[in-house]
């Protein structure tokens, strides 16, 4: 039955009957662009969907029309196509029985709890608390319910042993993080600077803290109208100004220097260094800067309603994040011992050889699917992680070896991480001629600052970073050959 799901061109097709269950959006649009190919005397494509079951349907007004996922939503695309206002070409049409509009109509209401499960459905995962907020899911109402976000996946059986163990150990600074009031963002650009340079786990000084805070505001331009005007120019702000007015606002509030009553101060200065004023073991460090990380996203969405549009803090700002080098941050990975996997699908890219040797040229634009049994490698996320192939010997030694041919669970990340790069492996882009070219080395930084790229393997010699290099992504794991299942270039 899997056929024709994908690679069958006959153009001449103009009416695609669905009979097979997927809960895939991406393997129902390629089952429907089967039928979209354009041919002689052919002017229409008529498509008959005859899978009614839940988790499926859910997805494919998602798929098809852009709309969200949570019930809310769907209960508004429910109305939209009872009343002929889905957003569809001129000349285009659905038509949905009508038990099922009834069906979709009804869903909305139901409350936190069944929003959640209709997003992780259309997901396929735990969706985040970002996800859950832009899905037009009831913040409020999931508070009034459960108390916070990581108590309502807690119910949902949807945290892991260590999760669960840090949301018992931390639960009120998790609170804190989700719920502190903001009258602008910087309390979360902090959190934010704080973690992408390790801050729990080394703090930082208050110099480099507030420093750290400016690569935020330059990644995250649309947040700069919040400063003050005469620090809008990140690059010309003098540090001392700088220093100053960042100690008066989110520091001093995270010490406690705003705070009334009984009150608790989060964090303190130590010896000039910003410290937490709770413990965090060394074993849940990793997961607690994970869930922190998670909240700080959702207020970062959260806020954004509030920023005044411009033309300095729109569009200039997200053409500049999309045209960023892209950075990756590598994961500590160990062999769970689940006993079931479970089946994932990422993208793919056959041609982008990660070269563990000399350069070897390669291309991401081929991108296809690659679905493996996800052996407990985390949360998977198709926007960030990927999959691609090692070539050469060059990392095939140490404690973890990398061989050639095998497949690398790699992660991007944004640029201003890379202070937590240092010791991990990296797939190292360089421009050469004008072909892209990747090399995979662990990164070592030296006592002057400088960058080494350093090989597994002790017959390739240590290289200095140069302006020709910059990591693209890091490495989450290497995928036992066993656990791919499937992917276009050999099925």
């Amino acid at each position: 039955m899997d056929l024709f799901n994908e690679g069958v061109d006959l153009p001449a097709i103009d009416t695609v009957m669905m009979l097979r269950q997927t809960v895939s959006r991406v393997l129902f649009l390629q089952q429907l662009g089967r039928g979209l190919r354009r041919a002689p005397d052919k002017d229409h494509l008529v498509v008959l969907d005859f899978i009614g079951n839940h988790k499926g349907f859910l997805n494919k007004p998602q798929a098809l029309f852009d709309m969200g996922s949570g019930y809310a939503a769907l209960a508004d695309f429910a109305r939209k196509a009872r009343n002929g206002d889905l957003p569809l070409p001129p000349g285009c049409f659905a038509t949905y029985d009508l038990a099922i509009i009834d069906f979709l109509a009804r869903l909305q209401g139901r409350g936190p709890t069944s929003d959640y499960q209709a997003l992780r459905e259309s997901l396929g995962r735990r969706p985040t608390l970002a996800e859950f907020y832009r899905s037009g899911s009831s913040i409020p109402e999931l508070r009034r319910l459960h108390g916070q976000w990581f108590a309502l996946l807690q119910d949902q059986d949807d945290l892991d042993t260590q999760e669960t163990r840090c949301l018992e150990r931390q639960t009120e600074f998790l609170r804190e993080v989700e719920t502190t009031a903001m009258t602008r963002s910087f309390k979360a650009v902090l959190l934010e600077s704080l973690l992408d340079h390790d801050g729990f786990r080394q703090p930082l000084s208050v110099d480099e803290l507030a420093e750290h805070a400016r690569t935020v505001f330059q990644r995250r331009r649309r947040f700069v109208p919040d400063l003050r005007t005469d620090l809008q120019d990140l690059d010309d702000a003098k540090a001392g100004q700088w220093l100053r007015y960042w100690r008066a606002n989110p520091i001093n509030a995270w010490i406690g220097g705003n705070r009334s009553g009984q009150s608790r101060a989060w964090f303190e200065i130590r010896e000039g260094r910003f410290c937490p004023t709770f413990d965090v073991v060394g074993e849940d460090l990793d997961t607690f800067q994970s869930m922190v990380r998670e909240l700080v996203d959702y207020r970062f969405a959260a806020y954004e309603p509030r920023l005044t549009k411009t033309s300095t803090g729109e569009e200039g700002s997200e053409r500049a994040e999309v045209q960023s080098t892209e950075w990756a941050r590598v994961l500590p990975f160990s062999r769970p011992t689940t006993s079931t996997p479970v089946r994932v699908e990422l993208p793919y890219y056959p041609d982008l050889r990660i070269a563990c040797g000399h350069f070897r040229r390669g291309r991401g634009d081929s991108e296809q699917r690659c679905s493996f049994a996800d052996q407990g490698y985390g949360r998977l996320d198709p926007a960030r992680d990927f999959v691609a192939r090692a070539v050469g010997h060059s990392m095939d030694g140490g404690s973890r070896p990398i061989h050639d041919g095998d497949y690398l669970l790699l992660e991007r990340i944004a640029p201003t991480q890379a202070g937590t790069l240092n010791g991990q492996v990296v797939a190292v882009e360089r421009h050469d001629a004008g072909e892209d070219q990747y090399l995979l080395r662990r990164v070592i930084k030296t006592a002057d600052g400088r960058y080494r790229l350093k090989a597994n393997h002790p017959d390739y010699p240590e290289v200095e970073a140069d302006e020709e290099m910059r990591p693209l992504a890091g490495l989450r794991a290497v995928l036992d050959a066993v656990d791919v299942l499937d992917h276009p270039s050999s099925s």
